[in-house]
């Protein structure tokens, strides 16, 4: 693996990683060596480790509690931020839009699926909804649409995201299509997996996470480096002076990154912390 170019390396002092694709090896587990590597940057260089999905929190919470170190929480791609109990960004989604989108996507003969900070709800069961149960080990809701609007709307809840999922890629990509020549405003649209695309409010990118922390840490962003390796970590990766894609990115990722470490499944964030934050 080649950087792209040769500089002198500033001070790493925060540390950005998408969780599925990177964090997470192909089977959705950490890798030892990168759990190893990541403890000893925040317990021998106390580097924060970010944790920056298009998850809710829960389904960032339990990776937290896997690596057994504090971790700042960046959910729905940069629309929700924590860190050790205080919320540096909250974005949701405006209501009106998940009413006027999900018949769409049902139209499409995709799955909808939205999610509040710590939940997540179906109108009807699915082998969608018992991936999720399985994958993030708490139950959903389910119920028609309506009621849910309905509660939402009378309990000022705030939800963030929509997904439309179906198993076939190719439909993922006409859908997106789709909603792009459709120009609903509002809204950003971006796949997260070759079978999901998510539907966030306008001006959404994990890059928005690197500057909300680069100001909270009061850092410059010469001294973040993120990891990533799908479309919705694309301007995480470019934005950053040290953005990382893993060695199982896709090109568009590795065309625009400063490193091209090695993939998920061959401790890649390890390798590069070892490189260019050790230098071991």
């Amino acid at each position: 693996m080649t950087k792209k170019t040769e500089i002198v390396m500033p001070k790493i002092k925060l540390l950005c990683s998408d969780i599925d694709g990177t964090l997470l090896n192909s089977e959705h587990k950490i890798n030892i060596e990168d759990k190893q590597t990541i403890q000893r940057a925040w317990n021998e260089y106390h580097i924060p480790f970010a944790l920056v999905s298009g998850r809710f929190r829960s389904g960032v919470t339990f990776i937290q509690k896997e690596l057994d170190i504090p971790c700042i929480y960046s959910c729905f791609n940069g629309n929700y931020v924590e860190w050790e109990g205080k919320v540096i960004n909250d974005v949701p989604i405006n209501i009106q839009i998940i009413k006027d989108l999900i018949p769409i996507i049902e139209k499409a003969g995709l799955v909808p699926v939205v999610f509040d900070k710590d939940s997540y709800y179906f109108s009807e069961h699915t082998d969608w909804y018992d991936l999720q149960v399985s994958v993030f080990k708490t139950e959903g809701h389910i119920k028609p649409w309506k009621q849910f609007y309905t509660e939402w709307e009378e309990k000022k809840h705030s939800v963030y995201k929509i997904l439309a999922k179906d198993h076939n890629p190719q439909k993922i990509i006409d859908f997106e299509k789709q909603l792009k020549l459709l120009q609903y405003p509002g809204i950003e649209v971006v796949r997260s997996s070759p079978s999901i695309l998510e539907i966030l409010p306008a001006g959404t990118s994990k890059a928005s996470t690197l500057s909300h922390l680069s100001k909270y840490f009061n850092i410059s962003t010469d001294s973040i480096m993120s990891f990533g390796d799908f479309m919705n970590d694309y301007e995480m990766i470019k934005d950053c002076p040290h953005g990382v894609a893993m060695g199982n990115a896709l090109k568009e990722l590795k065309d625009v990154a400063w490193y091209v470490t090695k993939s998920n499944d061959e401790g890649g964030i390890a390798h590069a912390l070892n490189k260019f934050v050790f230098f071991a």
